[in-house]
């Protein structure tokens, strides 16, 4: 009986080791192939379905290529259900995505998708390096080694320094009577009355980024500034700046979401490092401010070309919501961006229409 149960054991390891092809690091790969006259048909006759257009689609009507994640595609979504592998936020995993082909209502479907953006990127980057159709799944992956400064909120322990060391009750409250100066009529006034008195009074401190970016700094405690500090010194960069609108919004009895903003290089689609701005909600609709006096509708935002002619790829929301002896900073969506879609599109189509 033992010898049966090791054997069963075996069966399913072997069978689950074999689920799919193999695991390619993109960052290893030759650029390109040369793709098969089928594939090549293929991909050129298929209908690219991403977060740019997949609202307007409800079913697969003829051969395909699903682009993105479960998260911000909602046709992958709804047929994440076909397929051998089931891609989510933890599968196959950060900076992982998978290559798989399935036959849905008779056309043949290939499924390029990450647990997150730079999950899809590896496996659009993996399939335009393949010479035909691969009949197995394929996971792929890419070490996207963003700079060691760059930190971004999605680290709980960055979180966790914010809430405990920054954004803490005393010191909001140290900022409080500068807070009540901004008060205005109404919500919209008093944000608007905050954006610009941040912007007009804070100015970014481009030494401080210089360092950081020599990392001449031991802890973050040395970095980033309290509220007060930030008023203090005038100056700061982004999480200074962040945390500041973030103090004088929640005085105001505001909420804010502090946005994390995953910046991408268009030159190698990679992320290349994290900004911080935040975001407030007026009438069911997102207005970020981020270091200028005016209020920038989100749908508007996420266009934006910063630094370095660096754009937005993606951006995790945090709701920063004030208990009675603390505060937590939430998460509480993720917002897919047009611009790296568009640029990982445009990679595809090149590759095959040569």
């Amino acid at each position: 009986m033992r010898r049966i149960i090791l054997m069963f054991l075996l069966f399913l390891i072997l069978t689950n080791t074999s689920a799919f092809e193999k695991t390619y690091d993109i960052d290893h790969v030759s650029y390109y192939t040369l793709a098969s006259a089928k594939f090549q048909k293929f991909v050129k006759n298929a209908e690219i379905i991403t977060p740019l257009n997949a609202d307007n689609k409800t079913t697969i009507t003829k051969d395909t290529i699903l682009v993105g994640t479960p998260n911000d595609n909602p046709l992958i979504k709804k047929y994440i259900w076909a397929f051998k592998i089931k891609v989510n936020e933890t599968f196959p995993g950060k900076n992982k995505g998978v290559i798989e082909k399935q036959i849905i209502n008779g056309h043949t479907v290939i499924l390029l998708a990450g647990s997150d953006i730079q999950g899809t990127y590896a496996s659009i980057i993996t399939f335009a390096n393949l010479n035909d159709i691969p009949e197995k799944p394929i996971i792929c992956e890419t070490s996207n080694e963003v700079k060691t400064y760059s930190i971004s909120l999605n680290s709980e322990y960055f979180r966790e320094f914010v809430e405990e060391e920054i954004l803490t009750p005393e010191e909001i409250e140290k900022v409080k009577s500068l807070s009540n100066k901004l008060r205005g009529k109404d919500k919209k006034s008093t944000i608007e009355n905050i954006a610009k008195w941040v912007a007009n009074n804070i100015h970014y401190d481009y030494n401080k980024l210089q360092k950081i970016e020599q990392n001449k700094y031991k802890s973050w405690k040395d970095i980033y500034n309290t509220p007060l500090k930030t008023v203090s010194t005038k100056k700061g960069v982004c999480l200074d700046y962040a945390t500041l609108t973030s103090a004088l919004l929640l005085n105001n009895n505001i909420t804010p979401y502090i946005l994390d903003v995953a910046l991408y290089n268009p030159s190698s689609l990679k992320i290349s490092s994290y900004h911080t701005s935040v975001a407030v909600k007026i009438n069911n609709t997102y207005f970020v401010i981020d270091q200028q006096p005016n209020l920038i509708p989100i749908n508007e935002y996420v266009t934006t070309t910063f630094m370095r002619n660096q754009k937005i790829a993606s951006i995790v929301m945090f709701k920063v919501v004030k208990e009675r002896d603390s505060i937590k900073l939430i998460k509480e969506k993720e917002i897919p961006t047009v611009a790296i879609y568009e640029d990982l599109i445009k990679l595809l189509e090149m590759r095959f229409n040569n």
